[in-house]
């Protein structure tokens, strides 16, 4: 049976069966990244925190308001995406 051998060296996925390289997987490389980024530091800021900062409060603490912020980048992303939807499906009524 051949069995193909996959390792990771450098960040790089290597597949020694047909030498195919592939990026390893990184937190926060979707296409709303940036954007996700930016909300999370709008909270962080509207709470008089930086993210830099977070490492100055205890670990409770610092962790709630992280866990906070990354809910509110969420929220404010979906937002966006039904808004997004809603002038599609506006688009395509108009349209046909």
């Amino acid at each position: 049976m051949d069995h193909q051998t996959i390792s990771r060296k450098g960040g790089v996925f290597f597949n020694t069966k047909n030498t195919q390289e592939r990026p390893a997987p990184t937190p926060l490389t979707e296409p709303k990244s940036s954007l996700e980024r930016a909300f999370i530091k709008a909270y962080l800021n509207s709470k008089g925190f930086t993210w830099q900062g977070l490492n100055t409060l205890p670990k409770k603490h610092a962790r709630r308001l992280r866990i906070a912020a990354s809910i509110y980048a969420s929220c404010q992303l979906a937002e966006i995406e039904a808004r997004s939807c809603l002038v599609d499906e506006m688009h395509a009524i108009f349209n046909s």
